[in-house]
């Protein structure tokens, strides 16, 4: 069918648990691969995904957003449902429609929006610590807070990312949200662009302070180019989530 082919967004959800992250890998089971092994049965031919946003092993995701060329055959907006049932548990396309000839999910977002979620709690819960990270009651909210606010803006990220080559450092934190329900914080990053393992460098240093283990001037002194220290560990992948892309 003509007029089937052509650029086709899509909504894909996630639980990142048992990927080596969105991005397609030589030997590891990645997001990509999955999608674009489940397209490629659809159409009969291989498709290539793109994505707003390379999450990193164990990130899950609720509103990724991909696109790809479509070579026809299947209309846009039935694409969700024919592959509802053909893909494997933790990865659902939740919707899917037409989109623009020119359309890339990465470069034309206009925002990411992230959550990381962290619970207080002295034991340990299987059903809830994959998609939370846990930590021992006592953590100072107002201090956190505090950290949380110093981040946004427009800085110098180096000391708080994993840096790429020949990749500028600098990025414009929009907004940090600092939310609490019992002992369960949910902390909510909007920026244009992040950088690799910035938002897990940046929940290490808030839970860091939070907790007395460091100084709260240790967040200026990253910002200002201090090498990362090694006694803050990087908060860990499964409390964070890729809420949703905006454009």
């Amino acid at each position: 069918m003509a007029s089937a082919a052509g650029r086709v967004r899509a909504l894909v959800a996630y639980d990142g648990t048992e990927f080596a992250g969105f991005q397609r890998q030589t030997t590891q089971r990645t997001v990509q691969a999955v999608l674009e092994n489940a397209l490629a049965c659809l159409y009969g031919q291989p498709v290539t995904v793109s994505g707003a946003g390379r999450t990193d092993a164990g990130v899950h995701a609720r509103g990724q957003v991909v696109s790809w060329t479509a070579p026809g055959r299947v209309p846009a907006e039935r694409v969700a449902a024919a592959l509802a049932g053909k893909l494997p548990a933790d990865v659902a396309l939740r919707e899917s429609q037409p989109a623009d000839d020119a359309f890339d999910p990465r470069r034309q977002a206009r925002a990411r929006v992230y959550r990381y979620q962290v619970v207080e709690d002295r034991w340990a819960d299987p059903l809830r610590d994959r998609y939370v990270t846990r930590v021992m009651p006592g953590l100072d909210g107002a201090l956190l807070c505090a950290t949380a606010d110093k981040l946004v803006g427009d800085h110098d990220f180096r000391s708080l990312c994993t840096v790429e080559a020949h990749e500028t450092t600098w990025r414009t934190l929009d907004s940090v949200r600092v939310s609490a329900d019992g002992a369960l914080w949910t902390v909510e990053w909007r920026a244009r662009s992040f950088l690799r393992k910035q938002v897990r460098c940046m929940m290490g240093v808030l839970l860091a302070t939070a907790r007395g283990h460091v100084p709260s001037e240790l967040v200026d002194e990253l910002l200002a180019g201090r090498p990362w220290p090694p006694r803050v560990a990087v908060a860990p992948p499964q409390g964070l989530v890729l809420e949703r892309v905006e454009y």
